[in-house]
């Protein structure tokens, strides 16, 4: 069957999506497993900094995967927007308009995880601070860090149930990653919302608020990499 212009552009930018999206799951859990948890040593100050210290490299190349992940980001934006449009442009922008804004708050919050090196240097003008205060220092930033992180995760969640929900509209991918991404998205952004409001509700729901978008996200990468997106001969814009 001859397929459209627009349809084989949809097909193309399905495959660079998906590939971009695998991008963006391997630099953020490179960073966020390998990197940042691999060094920060909880209730630890001084063991924090002295193990980044030690590992200078590793929480350098955790930045800069973390800084590729959010500019994938911004690809993903864009190549979703293509594939839905015909669908659903409303949906299309705002999955677009929301995972660039978690893309922006995320990128501009990388400036709390380098800063860390700051407070690790030899430069004369940190002998003003003992150890202890550069240790509290660094703890700071990862804490606002976190915080910064868990602000984007927000933004990323309500972001993913417009997609997700462009996706069932569109049967492109089977309804059940259509689902999870949304379920996923929606048991981010609230899990979150409510750990702001209250931070004791952390150690009850924590990490299995992130599963579901975990699996969502990984499902919807390899469809897109492997099966493409199939694109049902009556579809229209929506």
């Amino acid at each position: 069957m001859d397929i459209t212009k627009t349809e084989a552009e949809q097909r193309g930018w399905a495959r660079l999506t998906g590939l971009a999206y695998l991008v963006i799951i391997a630099g953020a859990m490179f960073a966020q497993i390998v990197a940042r948890g691999g060094l920060i040593v909880g209730g630890d100050p001084q063991g924090t900094i002295d193990a980044i210290r030690a590992s200078e490299g590793l929480w350098r190349l955790g930045f800069v995967a973390e800084i590729m992940a959010f500019c994938a980001d911004v690809f993903v934006a864009f190549g979703f927007y293509v594939i839905l449009k015909p669908i659903s442009r409303n949906l299309a922008l705002l999955a677009a308009f929301f995972r660039l804004v978690m893309a922006a708050v995320q990128a501009l919050n990388m400036q709390n995880h380098f800063d860390v090196l700051f407070l690790i240097d030899d430069a004369n003008w940190l002998t003003a601070f003992d150890s202890a205060q550069l240790a509290a220092m660094a703890m700071l930033s990862l804490k606002a860090h976190t915080a910064g992180y868990m602000i984007g995760l927000i933004f990323f969640g309500f972001g993913n149930a417009f997609l997700g929900l462009a996706l069932l509209r569109s049967r492109y991918v089977p309804a059940l990653i259509s689902f999870l991404v949304m379920a996923g998205a929606l048991a981010v952004a609230g899990g979150l919302i409510a750990i702001f409001l209250d931070p004791a509700i952390s150690e009850m729901i924590s990490p299995w608020y992130m599963l579901p978008t975990f699996f969502g996200e990984v499902s919807l990468a390899l469809w897109l990499v492997i099966m493409g997106v199939k694109i049902p001969s009556a579809s229209k814009a929506g």
